[in-house]
């Protein structure tokens, strides 16, 4: 799903995909989206971590358990990681963890003073295996003083518990580079074993002024151990596809059924950024069969500067999603585009024929920590993205097999909010709509918000 931390922008030399005009919404889409009143308190779900209203609270990454429960993942004061689990109808979960929450500090005291105010841990993504089992990821303080971040997975049990048979402790740290770096993207294969993706940036920039980002990616074993071998050619792999030293990061993993890995990347070549999906083999060497030798990248709007990628996931014909943002002068606008099972952008997708959708005059005018991502079930697309309206507030469009047919939640904030910005989403099996984030609430401290929605036919 994160699944990027926007650090900077990034793009590549490689083959541009037609640019895509901005979408203009069919005046009457054959269908709605609406605010779910059966769930939480009339849709929505805002919340301190705790009863103490001193601490704050941000979901950073979403996933739907077997059981149909929406489990979220973030971040609370203190450099606490913390997961909170809900009922069908967005109850706390009572039965999971403390209450419906856990929250863990993984660093020892001398590094959280040393850190001061500077947020050291936090969650960027997360997955929910064949077990059960919660994997949450992100960043940590380094395991040595040579960097300032280093690559974290912990895993929790089906009931809210660290899981130790995961490290010995539930949790491990992994150098992932000799730079800093960061974990941004998960997915779990059936056999137990995790994918983990993100980037590495050296703290000096290029001589040409550009910063130096290199994608990562890394498989772990059951217990946490990494999987060398596909490790070591995963990453290789993806270097070589860059080309010339190229900065780029790692923004979304998917597995396909025949066991392949999606890579969403963001490519930078001088100030332009392109968006980009490659495909892995199951032992981590690239698949040549794929797009232009194993790589598709694209500019969606040949105006603009800072495309970045943000996740991929994969549909029930094999077709590949790509969400994330194209920004024109005003806005980081929410764009989706979609690709062939081969890894070719779709023609029969969008109103351009050409594999891409730009959502013109939606999304944000700032910078994200989390970008917009997709979600996919029953023959459509799901985006969300913070967006402007009177205040920033959760934005949600839905888009129809075709690309053409697009409808748009009403930008409602949460309650007594002062500004919510969306990080995740993800469908039920009813097909309902979730998206987590964060909401400012009266005194300004960020609330862990949860809102569901419902696609009707008009």
């Amino acid at each position: 799903m994160l699944r990027f931390i926007d650090i900077t922008a990034i793009a590549t030399f490689l083959a541009l995909l037609s640019p895509a005009a901005p979408c203009q919404d069919q005046p009457n889409p054959p269908f709605a989206i609406s605010l779910d009143p059966t769930f939480g308190n009339a849709g929505v779900i805002a919340e301190h971590s705790i009863p103490d209203a001193t601490k704050q609270g941000i979901f950073l990454a979403l996933a739907i358990d077997g059981r149909g429960r929406p489990v979220a993942a973030g971040d609370s004061s203190d450099h606490q990681f913390s997961i909170a689990r809900y009922t069908p109808d967005g109850r706390p979960d009572s039965i999971f963890a403390d209450n419906s929450k856990a929250s863990i500090v993984i660093e020892d005291q001398a590094t959280i003073d040393a850190a001061g105010k500077r947020q050291i841990d936090s969650t960027t993504d997360m997955a929910i295996d064949a077990q059960g089992r919660i994997i949450v990821v992100g960043k940590a303080a380094a395991l040595d003083s040579d960097r300032k971040s280093d690559f974290v997975v912990l895993r929790f049990d089906d009931r809210g518990q660290l899981d130790k048979s995961f490290a010995g402790i539930g949790y491990r740290k992994y150098a992932a580079h000799d730079w800093p770096n960061v974990a941004t993207s998960v997915a779990t294969a059936a056999d137990g074993s995790i994918l983990v993706g993100g980037y590495a940036q050296a703290e000096i920039l290029r001589a040409d002024h550009l910063p130096q980002i290199d994608p990562l990616l890394m498989r772990l074993k059951n217990d946490g151990a990494i999987d060398e071998a596909f490790s070591a050619a995963a990453n290789g792999a993806l270097r070589w596809l860059v080309k010339e030293e190229a900065p780029a990061a790692v923004s979304g993993i998917a597995l396909d059924p025949q066991g392949r890995t999606l890579v969403s990347l963001n490519l930078q070549h001088g100030w332009h950024s392109f968006w980009a999906v490659a495909r892995l083999k199951n032992n981590g060497e690239l698949d040549e069969t794929f797009g232009n030798s194993g790589l598709w990248s694209a500019k969606l709007d040949e105006h603009a500067i800072r495309e970045v990628s943000c996740s991929v996931a994969i549909d029930s014909t094999g077709r590949i999603i790509v969400g994330g943002c194209s920004p024109d002068k005003n806005l980081r606008r929410l764009a989706v585009a979609r690709l062939t099972s081969d890894g070719k952008s779709d023609s029969t997708f969008g109103s351009q024929k050409n594999g891409a959708v730009i959502l013109d005059g939606y999304g944000l005018k700032a910078d994200q920590l989390v970008g917009p991502r997709v979600a996919i079930a029953q023959g459509k697309i799901a985006i969300a993205g913070t967006v402007e309206a009177a205040s920033r507030v959760f934005g949600l469009a839905v888009i129809d097999d075709t690309g053409k047919h697009i409808a748009k939640a009403d930008p409602q904030p949460f309650p007594d909010s002062k500004g919510d910005a969306v990080n995740a989403i993800a469908f039920d099996s009813h097909g309902r709509i979730l998206v987590v984030g964060g909401s400012r609430g009266p005194d300004r401290k960020l609330r862990f918000a949860l809102a569901r929605y419902i696609i009707s036919a008009r």
